[in-house]
């Protein structure tokens, strides 16, 4: 019985695998394809009720509108992790044919849009399932995708054993300890986080995002954001009450009085609120959108591995196809 989805982050697996031991067949890398396939086994077998949704990355808006977003990447390699991400790029790049292909053997659904990222499909994905009895689980590790976490929805890093629910958002573990956003506080010593997704985003934006080359308001880290937000909510509370006189600006820190004065500053938490915002999807239409039904075929499967030379896969190919077999097998019977 289908009871949601688990929407996988395409292109972080796909990094993160091609970023393993080298294995090539001829002179084309497969390790990024090896590991993907077994992570997604790993997820499907894991979550057998959820149906596996693959979203891919386009060429995002976002370079449009903001220049310099991610713009090193196509700059000239210098420094020795500069050529290695480089070289995993590239390697991923190369790889992304194979795995599409082995994914839509195995029935796996995949999303492709021109101008949106992957996680502007997760985001699209997350509000069509509103209101409804299902559930998502989201499969990355882009730590952006924390802010669609809601009641219905949790996200979850398997490279890196994270997990975060709307019930476990603002609690103290070895998950959410590992995610950046939340510090023991010095007077109490209670672990003291943001609440939700929303405050998440917020807290992204004052600080910036130095993967994606997005930079911050300046003086306001995560200790900073956070404390502004467990005091006033939301960042437009703090302006408000701010310019109002409600609070006394004496009283308030340097770096977030010099946020509250000066328009630039504000100017650049709006415009990394609209970059970073996948909560009201007000992100462009998506053009081009593409999905991939997928249907299993385990004599193309077979063939693919043959092709490639998995040989840890042939050894018991039905055996390791069986969670995609199942999957088939379920969304056969829905269906009639």
């Amino acid at each position: 019985m289908n009871k949601g989805l688990m929407v996988i982050d395409a292109s972080n697996w796909g990094f993160c695998a091609s970023s393993k031991k080298q294995l090539t067949v001829g002179d084309q890398d497969t390790q990024g394809v090896y590991y993907f396939l077994n992570m997604l086994r790993s997820a499907v077998s894991m979550f057998p009720v959820l149906t596996p949704v693959m979203v891919n990355d386009g060429r995002s808006w976002r370079y449009d509108f903001y220049p310099d977003y991610k713009a090193s990447r196509d700059k000239e390699a210098v420094t020795k992790n500069e050529i290695e991400q480089k070289r995993v790029r590239l390697s991923y790049r190369s790889q992304k044919p194979l795995i599409n292909k082995a994914c839509e053997l195995l029935g796996v659904r995949q999303m492709f849009s021109l101008n949106l990222e992957a996680d502007d499909l997760a985001a699209i994905l997350v509000k069509r399932y509103e209101g409804t009895d299902k559930r998502i689980l989201l499969m990355s590790g882009d730590k952006d995708w924390i802010q669609l976490v809601r009641p219905y929805v949790t996200w979850m890093d398997v490279i890196n054993d994270r997990r975060v629910g709307s019930a476990t958002l603002a609690v103290k573990n070895k998950h959410t300890e590992s995610i950046g956003l939340g510090y023991d506080d010095k007077k109490t010593g209670e672990w003291i986080s943001v609440k939700n997704g929303q405050q998440w985003l917020e807290c992204k934006a004052l600080m910036g995002d130095k993967s994606d080359e997005i930079g911050g308001v300046g003086g306001i880290g995560d200790v900073g954001g956070i404390a502004l937000l467990h005091k006033f909510g939301s960042v437009g509370n703090f302006l408000n009450q701010y310019a109002d006189g409600t609070i006394d600006a004496a009283k308030v820190p340097k770096k977030l009085r010099d946020f509250a004065d000066f328009n630039e500053k504000q100017e650049i938490f709006r415009r990394n609120m609209i970059l970073m915002d996948l909560i009201s999807t007000s992100f462009p239409k998506a053009r081009g959108l593409k999905v991939v039904a997928g249907n299993f075929d385990l004599e193309g499967f077979t063939d693919f591995c043959h092709e490639w030379s998995f040989q840890s896969f042939l050894t018991s190919i039905e055996d390791w196809t069986a969670p995609f077999a199942a999957q088939a097998h379920n969304k056969e019977k829905e269906a009639a």
